[in-house]
């Protein structure tokens, strides 16, 4: 920038004099190796932006790119590679980082940016149930969509899966009906469905005669 400025005496006599000043930034300090870990994750999940080499004492504040919005808290350098959150996210977002020197108030925003891709949800699949008559093995079924396949698993969150990767499961011999619940997974990216579905095998059980009377 150059400033200008001017004097005058009593008598009315003036002097011009101008001077130009540049201001720099540190390109260590402003080109900080920003990534993000994990960058691809599945929608509604959180990741964190690490900033390789932080600056003991710096306070680094993670924005969204598209509107420099602040995220969470700031995290104070410490001379090694620091992780700012990034809190649970919907679509694939880019992210700045400005920093604020505390001792004397300047801010400037780190030159790298960090994109971290978001995969879509499956939707929950759409069951088959299926049923027989008296104790033994039932086989149901659940159809995802395109490009998924299914687990299954007993309960309706948690637990171990009973079978990766097939749209049917045969269960162990059963007496009674039971609930089996599947879940959609794409098989590219990895994501679960929010919800599984429940799939009923159905056991009906024959009805004993009555003995009647004879007249």
């Amino acid at each position: 920038s150059v400033i200008s400025y001017s004097a005058a005496d009593g008598s009315g006599n003036t002097a011009n004099c101008s001077f130009t000043v540049t201001v720099s930034y540190n390109a260590t300090s402003i080109g900080k190796t920003v990534t993000a870990s994990p960058a691809t994750i599945c929608s509604g999940n959180s990741t964190n932006i690490n900033i390789a080499l932080s600056e003991s004492g710096i306070s680094y504040q993670l924005r969204n790119n598209a509107n420099n919005a602040s995220i969470g808290s700031p995290v104070t350098g410490n001379g090694a590679t620091i992780s700012l959150p990034t809190g649970a996210l919907t679509t694939t977002t880019t992210f700045n980082i400005l920093a604020t020197n505390p001792g004397n108030g300047c801010s400037y925003q780190l030159t790298n940016t960090a994109t971290v891709t978001v995969n879509p949800l499956p939707a929950s699949p759409t069951a088959g149930n299926s049923g027989r008559c008296g104790t033994g093995a039932v086989t149901i079924t659940a159809t995802p969509g395109a490009g998924e396949t299914i687990d299954w698993y007993a309960a309706s969150t948690g637990g171990t899966a009973l079978l990766t990767g097939n749209t049917s499961y045969t269960t162990p011999s059963i007496s009674a009906t039971n609930i089996y619940y599947a879940q959609a997974r794409n098989t590219t990216t990895g994501c679960l469905a929010a919800t599984r579905t429940a799939v009923t095998a159905t056991i009906s059980n024959p009805v004993a005669p009555t003995a009647g009377n004879n007249s």
